[in-house]
């Protein structure tokens, strides 16, 4: 396999198996890191490179990789990863906006409270992505369908992630959480008013 391929839109669909040609025998935790890699590498490129190339994996890949993301259980597997990477997308702005996808924001909240005392010991790379994606899905769904007892919960963990990342940016991203949940539910309160 070309390095170079591996920084490419088919490149990284074969990585998450959505085409051949990717990386074999991997675990989930490996294919988030081979994920990871791949992205960072796109990072480093220059944006007349990574944008078309974010643009053609979304527009090729997108539904696959939120289905691989159904599929999995880890708060950031490799496809969430991505899907985060490509959230500034409109391919994902319009299927994160379709009613067959509003669960989304529910799905991730459920799996970062599952994953909450996991996330604790995360390097603070991960802890900002887990943390950044979930912030992307609460801005762009909005909280109207997590129930009370997941939104309450995650709401208390917010606040703890808050103080105990606090000298870093996910606590700054966990501070980010708790406003689109609180804003949401004044606005709740006050159209009830």
């Amino acid at each position: 396999m070309a390095s170079d391929w591996l920084f490419t839109a088919e490149g990284l669909a074969a990585t998450l198996e959505l085409v051949p040609g990717g990386p074999q025998g991997m675990d989930e935790r490996a294919r988030a890191d081979f994920v990871s890699h791949q992205l960072g590498g796109l990072q480093r490129s220059p944006s007349h490179i990574q944008d078309p190339t974010y643009a053609e994996y979304a527009a090729k890949y997108m539904p696959q990789t939120i289905q691989k993301w159904r599929e999995s259980q880890y708060v950031m597997a490799a496809a969430p990863l991505l899907l985060n990477e490509l959230s500034h997308t409109p391919y994902f702005m319009r299927l994160a906006l379709i009613p067959e996808n509003q669960d989304l924001v529910v799905m991730q909240v459920r799996r970062t409270l599952a994953d909450a005392d996991t996330i604790q010991t995360l390097e603070s790379e991960e802890v900002i992505r887990t943390l950044q994606f979930l912030s992307t899905l609460l801005l762009v769904q909005g909280t109207d369908n997590i129930p009370a007892e997941d939104k309450a919960a995650l709401v208390a963990r917010l606040q703890v992630w808050k103080r105990r990342f606090s000298h870093i940016l996910a606590g700054e991203i966990a501070e980010r959480c708790l406003g689109i949940i609180n804003k949401d539910t004044v606005v709740d309160e006050l159209l009830k008013a």
